[in-house]
């Protein structure tokens, strides 16, 4: 028989053990798309520009306020009826062609900015490198400037 891990093992050692031996988690709809090489676009949730759906329901919606019917639920659901079947693989993928290009022009934004920011940051360290001895002589004292 084995030795006994009780013994052999205080609690840190196998704690950390286990840490090391970790699996890493990953969702199994991660690996689906690529099996069928599709590409799954991760939309944010109620965001109008982001999500196609949101653009669906919106387009439902404004159809409705200009019918101005007396809301009964049949009428409703007839009128959102109408205006689903509207939508057609044409318009969805409108849509998906819309968010990917809010999607790229975001990516561009984020990308410009991170730019601007380390563009920036170096000024700041130039800025310090170069006065941080002004006004002092070669043995670090202060210096009277003179006109």
């Amino acid at each position: 028989m084995g030795p006994n891990l009780r013994t052999t093992c205080t609690t840190a050692v196998l704690k950390h053990r286990a840490h090391q031996n970790r699996p890493t988690r990953r969702c199994l709809l991660q690996d689906l798309p690529a099996r069928f090489g599709v590409t799954i676009l991760i939309s944010l949730v109620a965001h109008p520009e982001l999500n196609p759906i949101e653009m669906v329901w919106e387009t439902v919606k404004t159809s409705l306020k200009r019918a101005d019917i007396t809301i009964s639920v049949a009428t409703h659901l007839s009128v959102t009826e109408v205006e689903f079947v509207k939508i057609t693989v044409e318009v969805w993928a409108w849509y998906e062609d819309h968010v990917i290009k809010a999607e790229t022009n975001c990516r561009a934004v984020d990308a410009m900015c991170a730019e601007v920011e380390a563009a920036l940051a170096d000024d700041r360290r130039d800025d310090e490198v170069e006065g941080s001895d002004l006004g002092r002589d070669s043995d670090g004292e202060g210096t009277e400037m003179s006109e």
